[in-house]
């Protein structure tokens, strides 16, 4: 069981998938993978005697632990470390994980992590009707638990109920820039994933270009 958990968190292919389950449905592959190897392994075993029956390896080995079938135990603990390494070469880490996200449509957690990668500006908005636009500095991509989603803001204000339109309040850019000898990380905020409402790719130009159309609406009325 051990060893079908060590694989099964390890390995590339399954661990985004074994995060995201309760401890049950855990412990239960677990103890179908571990079988898995533990039945490969006596295989190869078996294979080994029946090629080399005049090997001296595996009788001098139970000799040194008489514990019944601890050639195949050996060899169950050796697949069960050495298999993730292999599957590992050809599944990509971040790859899986987004396939995993796709497929549990967290588009949110997705957003975040393009974000991340491509250094875009990113909004989110809140249960409190708060809304935050800044740079996302972590991402904890198809995870089991949703943890919090540290962020450095820029700007933050709220959605009007009415017509859930942005509205920024306080610019926190021109702040951060005044302590030019701390490191921007220092003025981080850290938001349960749980509390987000909505996510968006942000774009200045694009806001105070609809700024800017509403204000002459707004004359013009």
């Amino acid at each position: 069981m051990l060893c079908g958990y060590w694989f099964l968190t390890h390995c590339n292919l399954t661990k985004f998938h074994s995060l995201r389950e309760s401890g049950y449905h855990v412990l239960f592959r677990s103890a179908i993978a571990g079988l898995g190897f533990f039945v490969l392994s006596h295989l190869a075993v078996q294979t080994v005697e029946l090629v080399f029956p005049a090997n001296r390896i595996f009788p001098a080995w139970r000799e040194l632990i008489p514990i019944e079938y601890s050639v195949t135990l050996t060899f169950t603990v050796f697949f069960a470390v050495v298999s993730p390494v292999f599957f590992n070469y050809f599944y990509d880490e971040i790859d899986t994980a987004r396939e995993v996200a796709e497929k549990n449509g967290d588009f949110i957690e997705l957003l975040i992590k393009q974000s991340i990668d491509e250094d875009l500006l990113v909004e989110l908005s809140l249960h409190s009707g708060k809304s935050y636009v800044g740079y996302a500095i972590n991402s904890r991509l198809a995870t089991q638990s949703k943890v919090d989603v540290e962020l450095v803001p820029i700007a933050s204000g709220y959605r009007k109920k009415e017509t859930l339109e942005l509205d920024i309040t306080t610019d926190y850019s021109s702040v951060i820039e005044i302590f030019d000898d701390m490191d921007a990380t220092d003025f981080r905020i850290a938001i349960p994933m749980s509390q987000i409402v909505s996510a968006r790719l942000f774009d200045k130009e694009v806001y105070a270009h609809f700024q800017k159309v509403k204000s002459s609406a707004n004359v013009s009325t």
